[in-house]
């Protein structure tokens, strides 16, 4: 396949893409929520994640959410928060060090 080729496809899948989140727009608060319920199962990305005020614009989220009228988004949210809140101290990116 000769770049050329290659390239028409990418560009053609970037348009495929760009046309369907254009359909499917979704508030920021949807992209919050979702970002924080990825981040769960990943302790850097996690701790990146709050570093960034993820928890603020987390909760801001839920609240969007809930006055959206999308219970069960919010509750997706809830459970990313309190999830994220439990990580421990080393994860978070404070400067407390991890027990040996």
């Amino acid at each position: 396949m000769s770049a050329q080729a290659i390239c028409i496809g990418l560009i053609d899948r970037l348009f495929a893409r760009l046309r369907w989140s254009s359909l499917h727009a979704e508030p920021p608060y949807v992209a919050v929520i979702r970002e924080a319920t990825t981040c769960v199962g990943a302790t850097e990305r996690a701790a990146a994640f709050q570093r960034a005020d993820g928890l603020d614009r987390l909760r801001s989220a839920i609240d969007a959410a809930e006055a959206d009228d999308r219970p069960a988004l919010a509750r997706e949210g809830r459970q990313a928060l309190l999830a994220l809140r439990r990580l421990p101290p080393h994860a978070r990116g404070t400067d407390i060090p991890p027990r040996q």
